[in-house]
């Protein structure tokens, strides 16, 4: 390695030239693949969280248990969603 082929860092030490590898993403870029999963997800989170307490609404309209089912709905909803969305954080690896 000659004297052009080394260039000065901000801490002023010579090392070599960056490779011209600018079209490769960096290890901290998502790829298309997580991209779209969590574009999905991002789809899927209103019909988790507010489609059981809808059902839940029409089952209390129903039955006449008002606001029993629809508490209970919301709740394992919520948890549901929680839960998908830590599954799907891990499976793109943007989570532990």
């Amino acid at each position: 390695m000659d004297e052009h082929d080394k260039q000065v860092d901000e801490h002023g030490k010579f090392g070599p030239k960056p490779s011209d590898d600018a079209n490769e993403p960096a290890s901290s870029q998502m790829s298309w693949n997580q991209g779209v999963i969590v574009g999905g997800l991002a789809i899927s989170l209103p019909g988790m969280l507010f489609g059981p307490p809808l059902f839940g609404m029409a089952l209390d309209d129903y039955l006449g248990t008002s606001p029993w089912f629809t508490l209970g709905l919301l709740i394992l909803g919520f948890i549901g969603t929680v839960y998908n969305v830590f599954l799907i954080l891990k499976r793109v690896k943007l989570l532990g």
